[in-house]
């Protein structure tokens, strides 16, 4: 159970916020201005709901003394002003998460619960478990001689796009997970067929396809949703002609997308059984002609700019 503190002065957005935190099992502290939430900053406080506007403060004053008091908190920002400067400011501030006003519960509920999962990871050691999976990805390259350094490469240029695109860094860091991951599933796949010198026939290719849901399989109990949909549709293409589900265009999860880029991106260049690396130049043409075919068109935009 989380303690979250709410910070709002509208009785009926507060009440809403209090009851929707309840209900999810966490225990909620609601005040309605800076003054009363003060009394709560040496606390073990989880989470802070925060309006910007309130009785006794504007703007970023008040946030900054919470970040400052609590560190380790998830501060979400809830705030009926739609201008974006004040979104990109209060997220370049530190904020995890910025809330438009009305407050969707689902919404508020589903990021309060990012926003846990990524504290304790930070709190738990992320670049611990980071540590860890490196060793897993340690162990698929030595099945597969022809991918050693790929994991590391693809989760490079993957989180490169997903910053550039701007997702919040809590999606950026599974995203690097997740890319890491991308070919755990190949643990289930026959030595012989991975380093088979030649191309592979149909039922040879039938069992590679199998990756992705086996790599899922695998680290199930471990995942995030935004990771398993990342490991589970990097191979689903752009027109609906990549696997395992055939999805096309927006249907295919963004971070799925993101990977799908890096990971032809990285291949390419590197040596395979039936083909020698191909120039970077080169891969960087095949990704611009597979752009609205292969590939997200925005996504290929960014990258191309990022890489040339």
């Amino acid at each position: 159970m989380a303690k979250i503190l709410i910070v709002e002065d509208d009785i009926g957005e507060r009440e809403l916020m209090a009851e929707a935190v309840r209900l999810d099992g966490h225990e909620p502290i609601a005040v309605s201005t800076c003054a009363e939430a003060r009394e709560y900053l040496n606390q073990d406080i989880d989470v802070v709901l925060l309006d910007l506007v309130l009785p006794d403060t504007t703007g970023l004053d008040f946030f900054h003394e919470v970040r400052d008091l609590l560190p380790e908190a998830v501060i979400i920002v809830v705030s009926g002003k739609k201008d974006q400067e004040v979104v990109v400011e209060t997220l370049k501030a530190g904020a995890y998460e910025f809330l438009h006003k009305p407050i969707s519960v689902e919404e508020l509920n589903i990021i309060i619960a990012r926003g846990l999962r990524y504290r304790v990871w930070e709190k738990k050691g992320y670049q611990s478990m980071v540590d860890s999976i490196r060793k897993i990805v340690d162990i698929i390259e030595l099945r597969d001689r022809y991918v050693e350094g790929h994991a590391m490469g693809v989760a490079k240029a993957a989180v490169q796009l997903a910053t550039a695109v701007g997702l919040q860094e809590s999606e950026v860091a599974e995203i690097r997970i997740a890319a890491l991951l991308h070919d755990l599933g190949k643990l289930g796949i026959p030595e012989e067929i991975l380093n088979k010198d030649g191309p592979l026939t149909e039922m040879e290719m039938a069992e590679v396809r199998k990756h992705p849901q086996l790599g899922v399989e695998i680290m199930e109990r471990f995942l995030t949703p935004l990771m398993r949909e990342a490991i589970l549709y990097h191979h689903e293409r752009w027109d609906g002609s990549g696997y395992p589900e055939g999805l096309k265009g927006e249907s295919i999860p963004l971070p799925a997308r993101i990977i799908a880029i890096a990971d032809v991106y990285h291949a390419m260049q590197s040596d395979r059984p039936w083909r020698k690396k191909i120039p970077k130049s080169k891969v960087l043409k095949f990704i611009e002609k597979g752009s609205g075919i292969l590939f997200d068109p925005e996504l290929v935009k960014v990258f191309l700019e990022l890489n040339r």
